[in-house]
């Protein structure tokens, strides 16, 4: 059985030492399915019966592997279908797929909302919600965690809730400070956040994942 999950990111390094960067479109039969995330510029052929090494990470676990690019099918992006799948092995690997993603963002550092991070949000008007949440601006995002810009004084290592919408679906995850940067902007202190995100189920983070994928792909339009 292949542990590989649908929905995780992968790299295929080919004989001529590039690399493909795709996504695990599915796992049938021993065979993994691989769509494409680049536009036509960044687009690289691989040619039926090449072999490969690859990497697939979900967020939570990678495996490395061997396989033969069997087949190549014009889906919704263009597909490859993975054969001879063989030397699974379970790697450690902690980088993510990153897109740079300016949008709004609210955060907070409050006790309460910290240790019920599953709050239903809708349960409290919106006066006093306000009251527990900070605003910020996302820079970027990935399956591992987010960076954002903030006038709100949080320290490293610090707990955080965040709230956020990727693509229509909103999303309450827990982070910790990771590293702290801070600019003077006309006498007024601008903090920038590196967020590692903690206690992150599986089912979310490859929820995030796939709307990063999701927008990777819209930045290339």
């Amino acid at each position: 059985m292949i542990p590989i999950i649908v929905n995780s990111s992968v790299e295929l390094k080919l004989q001529n030492g590039e690399i493909f960067r795709g996504l695990i479109y599915d796992v049938i039969d021993d065979k993994i399915y691989v769509t494409s995330v680049s536009d036509s510029k960044d687009f690289k052929l691989i040619n039926v019966g090449e072999k490969v090494n690859g990497i697939a990470s979900n967020g939570v676990n990678s495996y490395a592997f061997d396989a033969i690019i069997s087949e190549r099918k014009k889906l919704e992006y263009p597909t490859y279908i993975l054969s001879n799948i063989a030397n699974i092995e379970k790697v450690q690997r902690r980088q993510f797929a990153r897109v740079n993603y300016t949008k709004e963002i609210h955060f907070s550092d409050h006790s309460m909302l910290l240790e019920k991070g599953n709050l239903d949000l809708n349960r409290f008007s919106h006066d006093r919600l306000m009251g527990y949440l900070k605003e910020g601006i996302m820079l970027d995002i990935s399956g591992g965690g987010v960076k954002f810009k903030s006038d709100y004084r949080l320290s490293e290592r610090e707990n955080i809730l965040i709230y956020l919408e990727l693509e229509g679906e909103k999303f309450v995850v827990k982070g910790n400070i990771v590293h702290r940067e801070v600019d003077i902007v006309k006498e007024k202190a601008l903090y920038s956040y590196g967020v590692e995100f903690i206690d992150l189920s599986e089912n979310t983070r490859e929820k995030i994942i796939r709307k990063v994928f999701v927008l990777m792909r819209k930045n290339k339009i």
